[in-house]
Formats: structure tokens, C-alpha cells, sequence
């Protein structure tokens, strides 16, 4: 690979020589990967992070000069595994991808990882009239004057922390001779309630209308009353909505009765699936 400009002029002409045999001197991508172990046991708020050192390797090269060193890979994917997350990253010169570019690499790369064969891969469609809306100073100048100051914080919760809250949970439900059961993800809904509304005033009556994400790829709620066994990149989702409660509520609830309405909301929604297929089918 390499690169050539005219030394008067202000743009620089990249040229880039791409060979058509790849080996393991000369790699099409690069791949590396971090390992991260969690040592917090409370929940805590922080900055957000500057994720480049996730979604890079120290490889990866960090300008258009870095892509044109011969023998550098024109792909670089990135792999940070945390103990309760995965942080894949994708990097490549913007002569090879934009944003919808890469998503097709992507979706192409998944479907081969499952086991089709790439020559049933649909490529993308060159449809410029979609992105028209998008073209003068206009529209992000509204945007920014509609948009307020944003003020980005990370939170994290150990999964120690909320694995010791449903187990408190459980055992009051036993010494009630309930039952019943809570699972962690109801409890870290909960919680996260209570602690948004907590700042709210007091006995405010406003209902708040929650709808929690559900995966519908293993529900048989498909043509023949199957599951979605074709592999795309985006899992196929719906909103369960939960009965609303006032504000108050969630500031003076204990937490185990609002994890077990999460729960209550979860499982009436999974023995309904007739009604989940029309609701689809008004959807769409």
C-alpha cells in the first residue's frame, strides 16, 4: 500500500494497493483480544468511559497514514470480554466502509459464522434517495437548538450485589409461605425504578407506563408455530408493558413486591402468544 500527494495542494490523494491473495503475513483482518475481571461488589457511578481502548488493539492503526504501512490489515475487530458483557469492535479506513457499509459486513460476517453460504448473502442496495432528508445545514441546526445539554454518566451494578439482593427477596417470600420467585433481571429493574423515582416529590400520583425489552426469537410464535431459527445480526424484539404505577410507588414499595409485579407482568405475557402474534401483525 501507499500513498502520493502533489506538495501544493492543501488535499492529499491516498492510494491504496490491496492485494488479491491474503496470508499470514499479509492478513485481509486483524483479530485481538482483552480479558476484563470485575472486582467491585456495589453498585457506583463514574465519568463514561473513553471506550477507544475497547473497541481498538494496540495494533490497530489510528489515522489514514497507519492504514497505508504495507501489510496492515484494511479490517481490525476487536474483542473486550468483561464478565457480564462482550465490546466488539470494527475499524477500517473510510475508503473501505461508511456506518451502513459496515453493518452489512457485519450481518454478512454473522450469517457465515452460522453456516450459510456466502454466495445466498443478499448484498446492500445503493439507494441514495434515502439518506436526502439528511443533506443541508437545516436539519441538525433545529436539532441542536431543540436538544438540551447532555450530561452522560456511567452506571455500573455488580452482579454480586443484585445476586445478594434477590437472594434477600427469596427469603422473605419463603418466611411469607410464598411460592413465588423473582429472577435477577426483575430485581435489577426494580431497583433501578426506585432509585430513578427516589428523587421525584413525594406522594406524586403522575402513572409511569414501563415496558421492558423481550427477546421473541424463541417464542413459537412464528409461521407453524415455530421459533426464528434464521440468523440475523439484530435479534427479533418486543416491549412487555407492565401495569403503571404512580411515582409514589416506587418510592415506597419495598423492592421485593415491585420485583415480583416485574415478575407477575413476564409471565402473564409468556402464556398469551396468540395475542403477542396479533400485536405483531398490527405492528407491522
Amino acid at each position: 500500500m501507499g500513498s502520493a500527494h502533489d506538495p501544493g495542494d492543501l488535499v492529499q490523494a491516498f492510494e491504496f494497493q490491496i492485494p488479491y491473495n491474503f496470508n499470514s503475513r499479509n492478513p485481509a483482518v486483524e483479530f485481538a483480544a482483552e480479558d476484563y475481571h470485575s472486582v467491585d461488589c456495589k453498585p457506583f457511578v463514574c465519568e463514561f468511559p473513553s471506550l477507544d481502548v475497547y473497541l481498538r488493539s494496540k495494533t490497530c492503526p489510528m489515522s489514514t497514514n497507519g492504514f497505508l504501512v504495507p501489510n496492515t490489515p484494511m479490517v481490525h475487530i476487536h474483542i473486550a470480554v468483561f464478565d457480564k458483557l462482550t465490546v466488539i469492535g470494527v475499524t477500517s479506513s473510510q475508503v473501505m466502509f461508511d456506518v451502513v457499509g459496515t453493518q452489512t459486513l457485519l450481518c454478512a460476517w454473522t450469517r457465515l459464522l452460522a453456516g450459510e453460504n456466502v454466495d445466498a448473502i443478499r448484498g446492500m442496495d445503493w439507494d441514495v434517495a434515502l439518506f436526502e432528508s439528511f443533506r443541508g445545514l437545516l436539519v441538525p441546526l433545529v436539532q441542536s437548538w431543540m436538544r438540551g445539554p447532555e450530561v452522560r454518566k456511567l452506571i455500573r451494578v455488580p452482579k454480586a450485589f443484585l445476586e445478594e439482593l434477590k437472594r434477600e427477596i427469596m427469603l422473605d417470600l419463603k418466611l411469607k409461605g410464598l411460592s413465588e420467585r423473582v429472577d435477577i433481571y426483575n430485581v435489577l429493574l426494580a431497583w433501578w425504578l426506585k432509585i430513578s423515582y427516589s428523587v421525584c416529590k413525594c406522594g406524586d400520583k403522575t402513572p409511569i407506563h414501563v415496558h421492558r425489552p423481550v427477546n421473541l426469537r424463541p417464542m413459537c410464535i412464528f409461521p407453524g408455530d415455530s421459533t426464528l431459527t434464521h440468523p440475523y445480526i439484530n435479534n427479533a424484539s418486543s416491549t412487555i408493558p407492565l401495569p403503571p404505577l404512580a411515582i409514589s410507588a416506587f418510592q415506597t414499595e419495598p423492592l421485593g413486591k415491585l420485583a415480583l409485579r416485574i415478575w407477575h407482568a413476564i409471565t402473564l405475557y409468556h402464556t398469551d402468544l396468540r395475542t403477542i402474534q396479533a400485536e405483531l401483525c398490527w405492528l407491522n
